[in-house]
């Protein structure tokens, strides 16, 4: 899969892109222990694809996905960050919960930009 342009973003910023807008399938997402990077590759559209946008974080140390509503492709609600955790959460009883020991980056990829 080919990466597009990444954009680095603030807090603010980055809840305004993905506010209720992309989707995903939770059971997609992909946690790298070796290269501590969290990805959770996303669609525009409920119904999927879900290969159109890319989330990464890196300098993850562990996850704990909290999955109460049990039902496969949820929306991101909102992304909170903390001293030593970032949580993405969704409208639905879904939170995933990123334990960052240092140093963290949050990036979006637009995977659907051609050269």
């Amino acid at each position: 899969m080919r990466m597009g342009t990444e954009i680095l973003l603030d807090e603010v910023s980055l809840n305004k892109l993905v506010h209720d807008r992309w989707w995903f399938d939770v059971d997609e997402t992909v946690f790298d222990a070796e290269r501590q990077e969290f990805r959770i590759y996303a669609g525009l559209r409920r119904k999927g694809p879900y290969n159109q946008r890319l989330l990464r974080v890196t300098g993850v140390h562990d996850i704990v996905i909290d999955d109460q509503a049990k039902i496969g492709i949820y929306s991101i609600h909102d992304i909170q960050i903390a001293t030593r955790l970032i949580s993405i959460r969704s409208s639905y009883p879904l939170r995933i919960s990123l334990t960052i020991p240092g140093d963290a980056r949050i990036f979006i990829s637009d995977l659907t930009e051609s050269d």
